[in-house]
């Protein structure tokens, strides 16, 4: 009997390993990023993409030359594709700060911001590539909202 107990309970804390394993160990195939609108007027709507330490580093190199500067516009560019209904890439630059998304309101450290300008209504495709020479990308497909829309963590859909 005693043999038995202890076949069901290492058969239950086996589990118990495998479905923690599963959950926390083994990466989701979507990915998340903080984003938020603001400061709309008419004419635009702001796009703030909160950037955190890690995904600044991941594939940084690239990107920085020989003095240890980084290229941050390219960067930006070529991981955070924004794309209009007309195909037409959207520009990004990137803040230190932003008055859009609160920095008290954060999990996690950011390292920047970046904002991009877009039309109030229209739509737009966003691909977020983690790191340009792996095949994983990401897609979130929006509205642009017309009024300013507070912090949102959005979940972008793998796109292989």
């Amino acid at each position: 009997m005693k043999a038995f107990l202890w076949v069901v309970l290492i058969s239950f804390l086996g589990l118990c390993g495998y479905y923690y394993f599963k959950a926390f160990i083994i990466p989701d195939e979507t990915q998340m990023l903080s984003i938020a609108f603001g400061n709309t007027t008419d004419d635009e709507v702001e796009l703030h993409v909160e950037v955190t330490l890690v995904m600044a580093q991941l594939d940084v190199f690239p990107y920085m030359s020989m003095n240890g500067g980084t290229d941050w516009k390219a960067w930006a560019n070529d991981h955070y594709i924004v794309k209009d209904d007309g195909g037409n890439q959207v520009e990004f630059t990137k803040r230190m700060k932003s008055n859009v998304i609160s920095e008290r309101d954060s999990r996690v450290v950011a390292d920047g911001y970046l904002i991009a300008k877009l039309k109030p209504g229209a739509e737009y495709t966003f691909e977020y590539i983690p790191i340009i020479s792996e095949p994983e990308k990401f897609l979130y497909e929006f509205s642009a909202p017309t009024e300013d829309a507070s912090r949102v963590f959005v979940t972008f859909q793998p796109n292989f």
